[in-house]
């Protein structure tokens, strides 16, 4: 009891100085120069990767004597289980046609959704209350049973997405869900990675007890054959939650560690106020430590939590409870735990971008390599896949976003699975139909010649083209809305050079500092800029007094930002204006924010300006 306790305050302690760090924001003067702002911001990037996290992965003093037995003999096998199941044609299919990926088509659509896919899907649920021959009745029991509790229903979208789930497709969702699609959503994701571990850990088991002459290949080079990321505690602790309730009573009740468990993932309740808006409570409710890793082992009669990763069937974490995993490993060999990856669930990772997503990627890179070190295999059953480093083929990748980025693409991109099922959101309105009253917002399109190139070529545009013309206007009580930190710093630098009367806010300002800032800007004339990053609202997501222009130095990530800042200025501001800087590489995020019809308009256009009222 005592080192529990003891562990619990090196935790606090840890934290309190991570965020102490967090808080830090890089003080930088007008003579430092585009070097110096460049590794301030990798300085503040490496937080999290060289301070240690205060998850202990073994503590066997405190292991509860909860005995989770194994089957012991062919007869304890389930029937259903046999070499022909799902997991084994996903798995089990020659190289050369995983490798063979045809190009995306649209196969349905309208007016709020499209779905695209390149091959043909096989319907594993043909009508709402069949059971897929590919679900055990016990599951299908406890699914129907969640569905009448929770008062769901199962519409013809969420058959469509599980038909791919089971179909082992790269499965990419990237439109706004309400609380019910959502729930479901993560019902029949949890549904089908269930009904994975059961396969894949029965099968291996049957192989095992048949003692057959021929070898069958079916394990991986390690263990775990799922990893489900998410941004925060409380959306793990609902599917482990979810998970367990499809797996059945006995696995409810019968769980090693559950006390830890419970102590690590605690509730805490979210401070409720009414001017923030319904999503930010979505995001961020419950337990939001953002730094935590779970093994989960199964068992014939009940479920290990805090297994070793190397034995265990599935890992829940954050990104940056990985990356803490692997960086402090010996020589980086945590990454072994990845090796072996057959599905990779990544849960709103919209979230995850706000957050680090230079983790999230770096991740996906490590995941299907060859280990540094053999980890109790038996290398005669292993895929030959794997064997031949080929397992990125044989991976299918779940994603969950709420809009698409740039960033969200590289991702997908590095998905090799041949089969993808993707459903979008239409943009055929935009969130600009969000605003509550009506103030002209003007596009102004510079060029840009590449990715690499935008942001020096933005900079260059802003500061020497389109501020000059704006101060001529003096336009004071803007408000600066800067998605990049890396860019926060050049304009902030460089504003305070020119000597404009600006107050700056980003992620990593104190308490205190946002509160005095909030305040001079409504009640003192003075200030022309209140600039701040993308990460600064996200986070807080505060109404901001005061506004009487907006200046959006880049497109949104999140678009429906814009028509929340616009509905913040209020109605005794008689000229109010927007503005947003845009090029040719914006055209999602601009079909986002003003639909598809006008999206178009402004990058075919040849006027460098337009307005729209």
């Amino acid at each position: 009891m005592k080192r529990r306790q003891q562990h619990q305050f090196q935790s606090k302690k840890t934290k309190k100085d991570l965020k102490k760090l967090k808080d830090r924001e890089p003080s930088l003067n007008e003579h430092d120069s585009l070097d110096k702002i460049k590794h301030e911001v990798s300085n503040i990037e490496k937080v999290g990767r060289v301070i240690p996290d205060d998850e202990i992965d073994e503590r066997d003093d405190i292991f509860e004597e909860v005995k989770i037995e194994e089957e012991e003999n062919l007869s304890q096998i389930p029937t259903d289980i046999q070499d022909d199941c799902n997991s084994s044609h996903f798995l089990q299919r020659p190289f050369e046609e995983a490798a063979l990926k045809q190009p995306l088509k649209i196969i349905e659509k309208n007016e709020n959704y499209q779905i695209q896919s390149n091959y043909e899907i096989n319907e594993i649920i043909t009508k709402k209350n069949d059971r897929p021959s590919s679900v055990p009745i016990s599951f299908w029991k406890e699914f129907k049973d969640f569905l009448k509790v929770n008062e769901l229903t199962l519409n013809d979208l969420m058959i469509k997405e599980f038909n791919g789930l089971r179909n082992y497709s790269d499965t990419f969702i990237i439109k706004h869900m309400n609380d019910e699609e959502f729930a479901l959503h993560r019902l029949l994701t949890t549904l089908h990675i269930a009904c994975h571990i059961r396969e894949i850990r029965l099968l291996r088991m049957k192989h095992t007890f048949e003692h057959k002459e021929e070898q069958i290949r079916d394990m991986g080079l390690v263990k775990p054959s799922v990893l489900v990321l998410f941004p925060f505690k409380t959306p793990a602790i609902i599917f482990i939650k979810t998970l367990l309730t499809i797996f059945g009573n006995q696995f409810q009740q019968n769980i090693a560690n559950e006390e830890r468990f419970a102590q690590e993932f605690r509730d805490v309740p979210l401070e409720i106020k009414t001017m923030k808006p319904k999503e930010f409570y979505q995001i961020f409710e419950g337990n939001e430590d953002d730094c935590f890793r779970v093994g989960v082992k199964f068992g014939m009669n009940g479920v290990h939590f805090y297994s070793n990763f190397y034995e265990s069937d599935l890992i829940i974490a954050s990104p940056l409870g990985i990356k803490t995993f692997i960086a402090k490993s010996n020589n980086g060999e945590g990454q072994d735990i990845l090796s072996s990856i057959k599905i990779l669930y990544l849960e709103s990772i919209d979230t995850m971008e706000m957050q680090n997503i230079s983790h999230l990627i770096e991740i996906i890179k490590k995941c299907n390599k060859i280990p540094m070190k053999q980890h109790a295999t038996d290398i005669r059953r292993v895929y030959e896949h794997e064997i031949n480093e080929k397992g990125g083929y044989y991976r299918q990748t779940i994603i969950y976003s709420r809009y698409q980025t740039p960033l969200l693409n590289s991702v997908i991109r590095l998905c090799l699975n041949n089969h993808i099922i993707q459903i979008s959101e239409r943009t055929i309105k935009g969130t600009l139909s969000q605003m509550i009253r009506t103030i002209p917002i003007t596009f102004y399109k510079y060029k840009a010649t590449t990715p690499m190139n935008s942001p020096d070529e933005r900079f260059e545009y802003f500061t020497k083209i389109f501020l000059q013309g704006y101060s001529d206007g003096i336009k004071s009580k803007t408000l600066l809305y800067i998605p990049s930190y890396f860019d926060y710093l050049r304009i902030k630098q460089y504003l305070n050079t020119e000597n404009f009367r600006c107050i700056c806010l980003c992620e990593y300002s104190s308490t205190k500092a946002i509160s005095s800032a909030r305040s001079r800007f409504y009640h003192e004339d003075e200030w022309e800029f209140l600039v701040i990053t993308e990460r600064f609202h996200f986070f807080n997501r505060f109404r901001i007094k005061g506004i009487q222009h907006l200046l959006f130095y880049e497109v949104p990530t999140p678009t429906h930002y814009v028509a929340e800042f616009i509905n913040m200025i209020s109605g005794s501001v008689n000229d109010a204006s927007v503005h947003i800087l845009y090029n040719h590489m914006d055209t999602s995020r601009l079909r986002s924010l003003v639909g598809d019809e006008r999206a178009a308009y402004l990058m075919t256009t040849e006027q460098n300006k337009h307005t729209f009222v």
